[in-house]
């Protein structure tokens, strides 16, 4: 029996590998640069964009395959902020020249002011991101974020159910319902922060940890701690006994029985933000 050279194996094999990607390549919906090289504003508040959409993937997308409510990620080179626009008329689709106009997708203003020139994005509906075209890494993020909750300003909300995001960070979470924690709740501190006399603790996360820049510190600004989301809850602990802070009761701060606090080391307190002023739960004074 003959035997296949190895040489002709290895062709084989690469071609039979080149048209499984592109048929599981073929699966995703599109998403590909645009190359915008032009914008116009137009009188009923949308914008007739020109430019090139290119894809160096093995799909090979062009204009003509961009269709009606496809939606176009706009990110602001200078800022870096994030808006969705979805194309309402095409008017010439041909090779990779793209002429359409957009509309602001989502609710409020565009934090970018509008559309602008340069390399953005075009992707259909329910389509997260793709990795198989030379586009930066920014841009990728930003569409995938931006899908996860399409339309939804960026929040998530669960009614039922589960949310599987392990690995992902997750801005704001609005859970309609019970929240079940099946592991341990992790609050995850920031840097010591350093109060000075007129100065003031920042509530910049759930558990914060602080320390004088020298010596006893007693004179805060007012408010003492920066002011939170109504329901909002803080752990703040202090972290050495030299270089000490002390808060007092007031009207921006209630302390139990209106008794002022000093900050030395493993000192912790733990207050709730009411709408107007900070309420003290507990506290332990530590070493």
């Amino acid at each position: 029996m003959r035997k296949t050279p190895a040489i002709l194996i290895a062709v084989a094999s690469a071609i039979a590998m080149a048209a499984a990607i592109t048929a599981s390549a073929s699966e995703p919906k599109l998403n590909v640069p645009y190359q915008i090289t032009s914008v116009d504003t137009l009188t009923n508040g949308q914008f007739r964009l020109q430019g090139n959409v290119w894809d160096a993937s093995l799909l090979g997308f062009g204009a003509p395959d961009v269709e009606t409510n496809d939606y176009l990620v706009i990110q602001a080179a200078g800022s870096g902020d994030i808006d969705l626009y979805q194309i309402k008329e095409i008017w010439s689709q041909a090779g990779t020249w793209l002429v359409c106009d957009v509309e602001y997708a989502e609710s409020g203003t565009p934090r970018a002011g509008q559309p602008e020139a340069g390399k953005q994005m075009i992707s259909r509906d329910g389509y997260l991101y793709s990795t198989t075209f030379g586009i930066g890494e920014y841009l990728q993020t930003g569409a995938r974020n931006l899908f996860y909750a399409m339309l939804a300003d960026r929040v998530g909300v669960v009614e039922s159910g589960k949310l599987d995001r392990a690995g992902d960070t997750i801005e704001w979470l609005t859970v309609n319902g019970t929240l079940t924690a099946k592991g341990p709740t992790v609050l995850e501190p920031g840097d010591v922060q350093v109060i000075t006399n007129g100065g003031q603790i920042a509530p910049l996360a759930g558990y914060v940890r602080i320390r004088s820049g020298g010596g006893e510190v007693a004179e805060l600004a007012t408010p003492q701690i920066g002011e939170g989301a109504a329901g909002q809850v803080v752990i703040i602990q202090g972290t050495n006994n030299t270089n000490i802070v002390t808060v007092t009761n007031g009207v921006d701060l209630v302390l139990s029985e209106g008794v002022p606090f000093t900050f030395g080391s493993n000192a912790v307190m733990q207050l709730v933000y009411n709408g107007q002023a900070w309420t003290e739960i507990h506290r332990s004074v530590g070493d």
